[in-house]
């Protein structure tokens, strides 16, 4: 019985372990930040990762329990000639949930996009002022790692209007 335990732990390592990180030289990353056109309390951040590559390049993440997947978004505010980080979407509060990893393959000269759906409120919080935000996104995935933060753009975020 103890040796069919090790060889079950040995092969479950074995297929956690089994994927192979990619280069990332041709994945190209590119994001955009907008007001969602359908509730302007609403910031919708668009991550597009497109294989440059003449072999198709598979990539896996974790989908997140409030269905933004491997997007995380940050806002910076520039306060005189200093630029600071306002907010991140990695504080939101977690939502305990089952997660499950996903994985997709993206073909040679294919895109793959991901949005984020972020009502402002959870952005500007109590303790944050309605004003321009300068926004990056950064590719949350398992496999390849894309550590950049990627610029978005700037959006005015709006407090929402008492009833």
């Amino acid at each position: 019985m103890k040796r069919f335990r090790l060889l079950t732990l040995a092969a479950l390592a074995a297929a956690c372990t089994n994927y192979v990180d990619v280069p990332t030289r041709n994945l190209v990353e590119q994001a955009t930040v907008y007001v969602a056109p359908d509730d302007s309390h609403v910031l919708v951040a668009v991550l597009s990762l497109e294989n440059t590559g003449p072999t198709p390049l598979e990539i896996m993440w974790s989908l997140d329990c409030v269905g933004n997947g491997p997007v995380r978004v940050r806002a910076y505010r520039a306060t005189g000639a200093a630029t600071t980080l306002a907010w991140d979407s990695a504080r939101l509060p977690f939502i305990a949930c089952p997660t499950a990893a996903h994985r997709d393959t993206i073909m040679p000269a294919g895109i793959k996009a991901f949005q984020a759906r972020i009502p402002m409120a959870a952005i500007l919080g109590d303790s944050l002022p309605a004003a321009n935000y300068r926004f990056t996104v950064l590719a949350a995935l398992s496999a390849p790692a894309l550590p950049n933060e990627v610029e978005a753009g700037s959006v005015a975020l709006i407090a929402a209007s008492a009833p």
